[in-house]
C-alpha cells in the first residue's frame, strides 16, 4: 500500500504545479496533502485512476494551491505553407489545444500550441 501511495504521489507531482510558481510540488508534499484531506488508497484501483481522483480532491479541498500543468505541443513538417495549413486544420478539429504560442510558415511549417492535460 505504501508503494501504491508513493506512485500516486509521483503521478500527481508530474501532472500538476503550484499555480503561483508554475513549478511541481515534491511528491512528499503531495503525499502530506493527501493524508491531510483523508484520501485513502485502494488496492483494487490503478495508481493513475487514483492520482486523477486525488487531483480533483486536492483542488476541491484547497489544502495546497494546485492546478494541472500546461503542456506545449510542437509540430513541424516539411512542405511549407500548404502542408502547414492542412496540419493546422487537423489540429483544430480535436478541440484539445489551447492558444497558438508560435507559428512559422517558412520552408518548414512549425506550430507551437499550449495543451491542457484533462482530468477525466
Amino acid at each position: 500500500m505504501d508503494q501504491l501511495k508513493t506512485e500516486i504521489s509521483l503521478q500527481i507531482s508530474s501532472l500538476c504545479v503550484n499555480p503561483s510558481t508554475n513549478r511541481p510540488y515534491p511528491p512528499s508534499m503531495i503525499q502530506k496533502a493527501l493524508d491531510e484531506i483523508g484520501f485513502s488508497v485502494r488496492a483494487d484501483k490503478s495508481a493513475k485512476s487514483q492520482a486523477l481522483e486525488g487531483i480533483k480532491k486536492l483542488v476541491e479541498s484547497k489544502v495546497i494551491p494546485i492546478q494541472r500543468a500546461r503542456m506545449r505541443l510542437r509540430v513541424s513538417t516539411s512542405g511549407g505553407g500548404k502542408e502547414g495549413k492542412r496540419v493546422r486544420e487537423k489540429l483544430n478539429d480535436g478541440g484539445l489545444l489551447g492558444e497558438v504560442l508560435e507559428e512559422d510558415f517558412g520552408e518548414e511549417y512549425e506550430l507551437v500550441r499550449s495543451l491542457v492535460a484533462r482530468v477525466d
